[in-house]
């Protein structure tokens, strides 16, 4: 059997991509390798590392998979870019096995890929409560209550508690999805991940991925939420659109943006991840509201104003 490792940095140029929908025919993209040499195919159930034994081409070489269930898959020439793509028929039983290329003239390895796990259906609140686990592949709908460079924070209709999710599309989402405003319905499909604990639909790194602008309509109104209410547990918010009123604006906005108001003993952060709302604020300014989705990011949750309109 033919086996691989794990491919270090000066290697990076090595590529292996999935996409597609599991099960079904997933397109596989290889490149980086010898033109027109031979590159072997392997999967896995997961991670791990597991040495190719002596008398097999690369022997000593570690690979980045699991050694349970490890399988040669194929072996393949490359075109004369050094590039591989093909587009298997993949049934269910192999969703979500875990691959990796190797080049046999050299024992170049590519990095380890996932083929798509099956696509579930569920909602925002399924996620948010745990229903899915890490990476799994899920479909759901929400109305969009803010956009930003990232992607778009979308909710269950008017906010409730665990109803409020960010779907992350990445840099330039726009060209990719087309223009996606608040108040557009949507439905989505990524994976489950935590971005350093922030809840998303990831469809940048989804192998199975979508988005489609179903209708659109009225953007959800912020839901009122008292500051005590969320130094005491503000997880149920996240994502959501929130207001919390009368404030006191208690710090300006720092290197990064971010200013802080408070309510007796409680504080919140206010960031400029969506719009710079802290140009005009003056310390004890007192506020009868902040709106906009709440964020959580290096272990603080923050509200995201959206426009001017957002903090009065």
């Amino acid at each position: 059997m033919i086996l691989f490792a794990l491919l270090p940095a000066a290697q990076a140029q090595t590529t292996f991509t999935a996409v597609g929908e599991c099960p079904g025919p997933i397109a596989l993209s290889i490149g980086g390798m010898t033109p027109g040499g031979q590159v072997a195919i392997v999967s896995s159930g997961g991670t791990g590392a597991f040495v190719v034994p002596n008398g097999q081409p690369c022997a000593g070489t570690q690979l980045g998979l699991d050694p349970v269930g490890i399988a040669l898959r194929t072996v393949l020439p490359a075109n004369g870019s050094g590039a591989i793509n093909l587009s298997p028929n993949v049934p269910g039983p192999a969703c979500g096995l875990a691959l990796q290329a190797l080049d046999v003239s050299t024992c170049t390895l590519s990095p380890v890929e996932f083929l798509p796990n099956a696509t579930q259906q569920g909602t925002i609140s399924d996620v948010q409560q745990g229903v899915f686990a890490l990476y799994d592949v899920v479909e759901l709908s929400g109305v969009v209550t803010a956009v930003d460079s990232g992607g778009a924070w979308i909710q269950s209709g008017p906010g409730v508690q665990w109803g409020g999710l960010y779907a992350f599309m990445g840099a330039g989402w726009d060209a990719t999805w087309g223009p996606i405003v608040a108040g557009d319905v949507i439905t989505a499909r990524g994976e489950y991940r935590e971005y350093f604990d922030l809840t998303e639909l990831n469809m940048q790194a989804s192998p199975a991925r979508d988005v489609a602008v179903v209708s659109h309509g009225a953007t959800p109104p912020a839901v009122v939420v008292g500051m005590a209410s969320l130094t005491a547990d503000a997880e149920p918010w996240e994502g959501v659109n929130i207001e919390v009123r009368n404030v006191t604006v208690a710090s300006l906005p720092d290197q990064y943006g971010e200013w802080t108001v408070t309510s007796g003993a409680n504080t919140l952060i206010v960031d400029d991840q969506i719009f710079n709302a802290g140009t005009n604020v003056q310390i004890g300014q007192q506020l009868s509201y902040v709106r906009g989705p709440l964020s959580y990011s290096f272990g603080t949750y923050r509200i995201l104003p959206r426009s001017a309109a957002d903090v009065q």
